[in-house]
């Protein structure tokens, strides 16, 4: 099990001397209170820490005694009946809870030593004897096991086993100009180079593969693994194999080591000697550190080396393979966040990360990954949420927070103050190098420019330069030049680094694609005092860019964006949508095209209601959905039309007999399409056959009072008195009124060949709608309406049952009028469903109208308009093409 130290930071000192004392002994020792940082539950992180181990030691002092903190630890401890050892550091009497329990006095002498030996029923490596290196080798074994069986997940603290949360990391190496070879941890033992260089950049992941390895190895008993950090061995005056020695001393005790390191296998062929950090060391210690690894390998050749560091701050070592981590892949970002996340919330963490260009990518460093996983709260598309990801790693690069894996804590070598003084840097190196040139890197003498334009004269350009680098790893080196460790971080501080410049700057900069993600996060990150300022500039400069940015606000600026387009005509508004289809054919990259997509329009469809300017949007998700088959872009479809609520809808107006909502059901069938005679136009020929599946048509045109119920899309009422009653056809609609009233009702409107059919009856009605001495029993037209619709219904239906298919209003149908379709599809043989040709400008328009002479009123004849015309003698019906029983299911429902 393991040992859970219980103190008060004040008796820091007396901790970690302890600390020192049990891990020579060889115990696994808990401290993880140290590594707290705001935002973690300490509840569940010290229950799972102090469940892991089976005693706890208490040092008590007045300090630990005014502890809120301790007092849970003694009561987590004594509710999982965990042994308890209290040490006096003073005189304070001892807390209630544990009066009964024997205490001893802590002084860090030898007596105390021999006594905190027999409370933990420890046997001094000291006094063993005749101890085989085999087994030494497996006590050291056992403690290198415990001390790397463990990981902490950032923010969340608590131990979880390594075996469950490591991320698969592999090292990439390159032989030749294109022969790429990868290896996983496992690959690395056994593969045949003996000399390995590990570089990626901050959070790669480069330590966690040492630890996983040391693991591994120690616990299947593969070798014999060292993991060293070099900058504590730079601390040192040791030669490698010397420091090996103490190190070895440290884990097992002098008996156990010194026969380890002393056996002739030591550091042969079996040893793993990890060293990791070689980034972290000063310049003036490479040198010595690489003589001192030249002087062991010349000792040791058979020994497996294996050295990390950042890019930035690497020396190449000769005889060294050189391999790079490799990013996460999408099935390596699933598996860590199952494993990571509580059951109930990793569904909706990798949801938000796989649906999101930018986190996608950000996620692909195990790092970053492993910092979105531990505030999944926080975790979104907004660009607040974007900046908190941001902040939170900065913060720890920085060495603000602390999450180390280490039970003990990181010494803080950077001030508050010169924190701030970097952060600073960082902004102003960031916006002046985005400015000149948005690739990814740029020369040091610009940046060292740049900083002397920023700080006094107290710490040289080069010196912050370097802590920049090789502290904070937030610039990285390659050679003379200089990147920010990742695009999305340099875009976040430019965003910061804007908010030092005049707004008229920044707004010009708009229309210049590659600003978009900056701009976006500085409107995410702009004061609400100042949101309608900074939005309404936007606007002016860049509709689309604005838009986007309003999915970026914690709340949706709905009274701004209604002011913003009710200024702007309809073209204006349409315009808005083109400029979208434009940019995202320029794009490549599906996860950017979705969010482009949906964040330009899902703010737009929240307050738009003109049908066109809708059916445009509509239309555009449409079309990007059957290519990519983004669920997201079907669910804002759906809320756009309210398309989960068109059932129900259709059932409240199918039983209620005021909004003349009624079907027929036409059953499949053939019939010759249009007609030959000499008498008509030629728009009508030439007859053809046309193969129709079954289908639903409306008994009557859509009423007013259909229409204007609740239909969302109605801008304003177009009644008028040629058509005002509620059982008078709808008039003054537009194509687009028609398309998406049908859609929001589940509906359809009717394609040429589906009107006709219905119209002539599959042909049965044609000798009595070519008789014009006949007409005005059907329908309402010049000589018998009085210039006016009438209520529909009034006359006589056809064969099928359906009434006013001619006269009273002109009705839409799907398709784009083309007067050389006919032949078309006559040279085609019969012709199943057609739905006419692309766009031509004009929609077709059938049946005639109530201030027509007969003579047009023909089931064949075809009329046309621009889809956006609003006419007073221009409505239309409903089509329902899903199957016969599902509608009837509908009706009869509540009956």
């Amino acid at each position: 099990m393991g040992i859970f130290i219980s103190y008060s930071r004040k008796d820091s000192n007396q901790a970690d001397w302890l600390y020192d004392l049990l891990s020579y002994e060889g115990q696994h020792v808990f401290m993880d209170r140290e590594s707290l940082n705001p935002g973690i539950n300490w509840s569940d992180l010290t229950e799972k820490n102090i469940m892991t181990c089976d005693t706890m030691i208490l040092l008590w002092s007045i300090h630990s005694a005014s502890s809120a903190m301790v007092m849970r630890e003694i009561t987590t401890a004594l509710m999982h009946k965990r042994k308890i050892i209290p040490c006096l550091l003073d005189l304070t009497p001892i807390t209630p809870l544990i009066k009964e329990i024997q205490t001893m006095d802590f002084d860090m002498s030898d007596e105390f030593r021999r006594d905190i030996r027999k409370a933990l029923n420890i046997r001094s490596h000291e006094e063993e004897s005749n101890l085989s290196f085999e087994k030494a080798k497996s006590g050291y074994l056992k403690v290198i096991n415990q001390e790397h069986m463990y990981l902490k997940i950032l923010g969340k603290g608590g131990n979880y086993d390594i075996g469950d949360i490591y991320m698969p990391l592999r090292v990439r190496f390159q032989t030749g100009e294109s022969v790429l070879y990868t290896f996983s941890a496992d690959d690395l033992i056994q593969s045949s180079m003996n000399r390995i260089s590990i570089l990626g950049a901050p959070g790669a992941g480069k330590s966690t593969l040492l630890k996983y390895l040391t693991y591994n190895i120690s616990k299947h008993n593969k070798g014999l693994p060292i993991n060293i950090k070099i900058s504590e061995l730079m601390k040192t005056n040791d030669p490698l194999h010397a420091y090996i020695s103490k190190i070895m001393n440290r884990h097992v005790g002098r008996k156990r080591g010194e026969t380890i390191s002393e056996h002739e296998s030591f550091c042969r062929a079996g040893t793993v000697l990890m060293l990791d950090g070689f980034d972290e060391i000063i310049e003036a210690d490479k040198e010595d550190f690489l003589k001192r690894l030249a002087s062991f390998q010349t000792a040791h050749p058979d020994c497996m080396i294996i050295v990390t560091s950042r890019y930035s701050g690497y020396i190449a070592i000769e005889g060294f393979e050189v391999g790079r981590m490799e990013e996460l892949s999408e099935e390596d970002i699933e598996s860590y966040i199952r494993e990571a996340c509580d059951a109930h919330e990793w569904e909706n963490v990798w949801s938000l990360i796989r649906n999101d260009a930018r986190i996608f990518e950000l996620a692909k460093t195990p790092f970053l990954l492993a910092m979105m996983v531990s505030s999944p709260d926080a975790l979104g598309h907004r660009a607040t949420q974007r900046a908190l990801i941001f902040k939170s790693c900065i913060s720890y690069l920085l060495k603000e927070a602390d999450w180390e894996e280490s039970p003990r804590r990181r010494k803080r070598e950077v001030t508050e103050n010169l924190s701030k003084v970097l952060l600073l840097i960082l902004k102003k190196i960031a916006v002046r190098f985005y400015k000149l040139d948005s690739n990814e890197s740029f020369m040091e003498e610009e940046v060292l420019f740049t900083i002397k334009g920023v700080m006094d004269n107290s710490m040289s350009q080069l010196k912050i330069l370097n802590l920049i680098c090789d502290y904070t790893g937030l610039l990285q080196r390659m050679g003379k030049e200089l990147y920010f460790i990742h695009r999305s971080i340099w875009e976040y501080f430019v965003a910061e680094g804007m908010r030092d410049e005049n707004l008229d700057n920044i707004i010009v900069r708009a229309n210049i694609h590659i600003w978009e993600e900056p701009i976006r996060l500085f409107v995410g990150l702009t004061p609400e005092r100042d949101l309608e300022e900074v939005l309404s500039k936007l606007w002016k400069e860049n509709k689309g860019l604005a838009l986007r940015a309003m999915t970026d606000l914690s709340f949706f600026p709905k009274d701004l964006l209604e002011k913003l387009l009710l200024n702007l005509t309809k073209d204006e508004r349409l315009n808005v949508i083109t400029q979208l289809e434009e940019n995202l054919l320029m794009m490549n990259n599906t996860l950017n095209i979705k969010r482009t997509l949906l964040d330009t329009l899902s703010p737009l469809l929240q307050i738009e209601r003109n049908s066109q300017v809708v059916y445009r949007a509509v239309r555009l998700l449409e079309e990007y959905n059957e290519t990519y088959d983004f669920p997201e872009v079907d669910r804002l479809i759906k809320l756009t039309l309210d398309l989960d609520n068109s059932e129900q809808r259709m059932r409240n107006y199918l039983n209620s007999p005021e909004f003349k909502l009624a079907f027929v059901c036409v059953p499949k069938g053939q019939y010759w399409m249009g007609t030959d005679r000499r008498s008509r136009t030629p728009d009508e020929r030439p007859e053809h056959c046309v193969e129709l599946n079954d289908f639903c048509i409306s008994i009557f045109p859509v009423t007013n009072k259909l229409y204007y119920d609740s239909f969302p899309f109605v801008e304003s009422d177009r009644r008028e008195e040629r058509s005002h009653h509620d059982d008078q056809p709808v008039v003054y609609v537009t194509w687009y009124d028609a398309y998406l009233f049908a859609k929001w009702l589940g509906c359809e409107i009717p394609t040429e060949a589906q009107w006709e059919y219905a119209c002539r009856s599959g042909g049965d009605d044609d000798e009595i709608f070519y008789d014009s001495s006949k007409i005005a029993d059907y329908a309402w037209y010049i000589e018998n309406s009085g210039n006016t619709t009438h209520k529909v219904g009034q006359l006589r239906p056809n064969s099928m049952g359906v009434y006013d298919m001619l006269g009273n209003v002109r009705e839409w149908c799907h398709d784009w009028f083309s007067p050389t379709y006919y032949g078309e599809c006559h040279g085609n043989g019969v012709v199943k469903d057609p739905k006419g040709v692309g766009s031509t400008g004009k929609k077709v328009l059938r049946g005639g109208c109530f201030d027509w002479n007969a003579a047009n009123l023909v089931p064949t004849y075809r009329n046309y308009n621009p889809p956006s015309n609003s006419y007073f003698a221009n409505g239309f019906r409903l089509v329902y093409n899903k199957d016969i029983e599902t509608l009837n299911t509908i009706k009869n429902d509540e009956k």
